[in-house]
């Protein structure tokens, strides 16, 4: 009967282990999303786009960005906006825009990347008042 409990907790390190490799796998970032955001706001600053509020990336000098992400992401929101302030997070009043539905501009556009790359994911920071 002892002989049992120990083949059991064998059983579950094997399990969580082989478990952890799987997961880790799925988690490392080997894929990303990039483009071109373009600034029509007139204003300058560094450009920030954003994915879900959490992963950042700074467009270079002509507008283009690239976000490594992991393999079956699903992003809710895609976004810049113009750092007028420069801390480094957006601020009422400053400039922005996001990818959204070419039929509907005032709708985000979720985007599932499965397990390759996206490239030109293109987008707009409109002129505002």
């Amino acid at each position: 009967m002892r002989r049992f409990p120990a083949f059991i907790c064998i059983l579950v390190v094997i399990t969580i282990f082989c478990g952890c490799e799987e997961e880790d796998e799925l988690l490392t970032l080997t894929i990303s999303v990039s483009g071109t955001v373009t600034n029509n706001s007139g204003q300058s600053g560094t450009i920030i786009v954003e994915i879900d509020y959490n992963i950042r990336d700074f467009a270079d000098g002509e507008g283009h960005y690239s976000i490594p992400l992991h393999k079956d992401y699903y992003i809710d929101s895609l976004y810049a906006y113009v750092d007028l302030d420069g801390n480094k997070a957006f601020s009422v009043g400053e400039p922005y825009g996001f990818f959204h539905h070419e039929d509907e501009p005032s709708c985000a556009q979720p985007i599932h990347l499965r397990s390759s790359s996206l490239t030109n994911i293109n987008f707009t920071i409109p002129w505002r008042l």
